[in-house]
């Protein structure tokens, strides 16, 4: 899943439970950014902190 599927839920200062995700390696040649890791989201799984 792309980010910009979760874009509208994902706000920055705010709190949210994120479940369903793998760190991987940032490789390839259409990188976002320079850092070593990736979050790959398997499914729609982000929520506020308050639902539990």
């Amino acid at each position: 899943m792309q980010i910009g599927r979760c874009k509208n839920l994902v706000k920055e200062g705010c709190c949210r439970i994120i479940s369903h995700f793998r760190v991987c390696n940032n490789t390839g040649k259409h990188r976002a950014t320079n850092h070593a890791y990736k979050i790959n989201f398997f499914k729609r799984v982000v929520k506020d902190c308050e639902d539990g």
